[in-house]
């Protein structure tokens, strides 16, 4: 009786014991309904963007090819997510790409006494300026690691704004008999529209503390958007590209 008495109680004592750890278990362990990254990085794989103009001169028609760097630099993103139920979450996320860089111009140009005999002349412009701003709406799969990891899978859609530095004209010199010209600069102006498009990615989060860690994100966004030319052409431009991004994580 004694030996079953002070098993039972041995058990009681157990029992308590677990019950006190797990109501004094930390709040960390519990899932989070909250979470925001800040994270800075760089695009990378994004397409570069070619533009023909057509121009009459002299009587002639003369054209210019202009091939625009691509958009690789420096980006910086904010994204939320609220946890719905269970492993399920929505999200949004804000992101700003800029990039500035020289575009290579070759023209033919039409003579001032002799049709079908043009003069080539090559350069580069100025620096131009390509920046795209991108809100992404997204549905996402939360991955718990251990109460201090955690992996997200996501995907949806994005709204791309696009403000892009076009060249509108080729300068150049020449002098009698100009049979040569000579590059001088290029004047160009800037264009901006916006296009719909997606985005796809993951996420991996390690926390240091009950509300703060450090993460990285790998994502894919793209949108399809069409600026108009010099000439009243179109120019299709392939915004974002494939994104590595890390930086600060907070759940709450």
């Amino acid at each position: 009786m004694e030996s079953a008495r002070s098993a039972m109680g041995k058990g009681l004592s157990a029992t308590l014991g677990a019950l006190l750890m797990l109501a004094h278990a930390p709040a960390a362990a519990q899932p989070s309904r909250i979470s925001i990254a800040i994270n800075g990085g760089q695009q990378m794989q994004s397409v570069g963007i070619t533009d023909n103009v057509v121009f009459t001169e002299f009587a002639e028609q003369g054209d210019f090819d202009s091939s625009y760097p691509d958009a690789n630099g420096p980006l910086f993103d904010v994204t939320g997510r609220v946890r719905l139920v269970g492993n399920l979450a929505v999200g949004t996320g804000v992101s700003m790409a800029s990039q500035r860089g020289n575009a290579h111009l070759t023209a033919r140009l039409p003579y001032p006494f002799r049709f079908s005999r043009h003069r080539v002349v090559e350069g580069r412009s100025a620096a131009l300026q390509r920046q795209e701003l991108t809100v992404n709406v997204h549905a996402a799969w939360i991955v718990p690691l251990a109460a201090s990891a955690d992996v997200t899978l996501f995907g949806g859609p994005t709204f791309v704004s696009l403000k892009q530095d076009l060249v509108d004209r080729v300068e150049y010199d020449h002098a009698y008999p100009y049979l040569v010209a000579s590059y001088t600069g290029a004047a160009h102006s800037q264009r901006s529209e916006s296009a719909v498009g997606f985005v796809a990615g993951a996420d991996v989060a390690y926390y240091f503390s009950r509300v703060a860690g450090v993460g990285g994100t790998v994502q894919f966004n793209r949108a399809w958007i069409a600026l108009s030319s010099a000439d009243g052409g179109i120019v299709e431009v392939d915004t974002g590209g494939l994104q590595a991004t890390a930086g600060l994580r907070i759940r709450f």
